[in-house]
């Protein structure tokens, strides 16, 4: 004859099976979120220095243009005068 296990028994068994499993599956989530999460970090260092990079770049050619800038205002100003004096004059 068999003999018959405990309806709570056999129903802890199980939960604890679950339980298990789902410890199991939230420590992946979790090792994959740090990973993740360092990911992101790295990411954001990268950033900053390319923020960096191009901030440099940036700013030298706002110099050499703000030069070029200032001497062509200059060339046309020269002209426009040399412009207004050549049309008095003849």
């Amino acid at each position: 004859m068999e003999m018959m296990v405990p309806k709570e028994e056999v129903l802890e068994e199980r939960v604890g099976g679950l339980e298990k499993k789902v410890d199991e599956g939230f420590q992946g989530v979790r090792d994959r979120f740090d990973r993740v999460e360092g990911d992101v970090r790295e990411l954001r260092g990268d950033v900053k220095k390319l923020d960096k990079k191009l901030t440099k770049k940036i700013e030298g050619v706002d110099d050499k243009l703000s030069g070029k800038f200032d001497r062509l205002t200059w060339i046309l100003i020269a002209s426009s005068v040399g412009i207004v004096i050549n049309d008095h004059v003849f």
